[in-house]
């Protein structure tokens, strides 16, 4: 889906650079997205080959912790910008 806006007026400079960077950051969010999605599904991948619950926990907790750290660096940089 691609929106296009077309603001023109010289007073409207800082919000198309603002919606240049959500953009931009929107981007970013996707693409670290799809990479932890490839990298759950390795994951997964392995935990069923060897079935154990230890494996499992370790494969669960390192997905959580990616989401997370992914998480904490979007509301940094949202942070950041305001």
């Amino acid at each position: 889906m691609t929106a296009e806006l077309y603001i023109t007026r010289p007073e409207f400079s800082e919000v198309r650079s603002d919606l240049r960077e959500a953009q931009n950051d929107i981007i970013e969010i996707r693409t670290n997205q799809k990479l932890q999605g490839a990298t759950l599904t390795e994951i997964l991948a392995e935990v069923k080959n060897k079935s154990s619950v230890r494996e499992m926990l370790i494969a669960g907790g390192s997905g959580v912790g990616g989401g997370m750290a992914v998480g904490l660096y979007v509301l940094f940089q949202w942070l950041h910008h305001q």
